[in-house]
């Protein structure tokens, strides 16, 4: 089983490293820099885990169907590495929800940690596949092209049998008046 865990390397170093933190905090409030702010609002440290921008959100959420709080997820045992980043998370209140992302097909399960329902991280992901987020991502898109096809080819099927019926008289009477 492979588990991959995602962390910036260069938060992470400063995640353990109180004396940077602090400079860093200092350095974000005297520059009032807002944005930098909300990343440790509440918290010991920076968030080390990778933000999910939108491409890689909407891969995740195409690839796995089911979100479920971690509290409750009971598909697979949840790998030590994965088990040490929830740790880290739940320790330095990085979240407000962290949920396993999976679905019933062979597709590995993710952790995400979320802030607010608004803002997502992807903090883990375990099972027999190693892929990079380009793989996952191309993966994700096949996916999509393959549920839009049989979308397209049921709605062409419909249109099969509107015609039909639109030619055998079933959708109307034509009246034919003679004078």
């Amino acid at each position: 089983m492979q588990t991959q865990i995602y962390m910036d390397v260069d938060v992470q170093k400063d995640s353990f490293d109180s004396e940077r933190i602090e400079e860093w905090k200092k350095i974000v409030e005297e520059n009032n820099l807002d944005g930098q702010k909300f990343l440790i609002e509440d918290k010991k440290s920076p968030i080390p885990f990778l933000f999910m921008n939108n491409t890689i959100q909407k891969a995740c959420e195409l690839l796995c169907r089911k979100k479920v709080e971690i509290s409750q997820f009971k598909e697979s045992p949840i790998p030590l590495e994965a088990l040490k980043a929830y740790g880290l998370a739940v320790h330095e209140k990085y979240f407000t929800k962290i949920e396993i992302w999976s679905n019933d097909s062979e597709d590995d399960p993710f952790m995400v940690g979320i802030i607010d329902n608004e803002h997502q991280y992807i903090m883990a992901r375990w099972g027999e596949e190693s892929l990079s987020w380009d793989q996952i991502i191309e993966k994700a898109k096949s996916q999509f092209k393959t549920r839009r096809l049989k979308s397209l080819q049921a709605a062409i099927g419909s249109l099969e049998d509107d015609v039909e019926k639109y030619f055998n008289e079933r959708w109307f009477t034509c009246r034919v008046y003679s004078g």
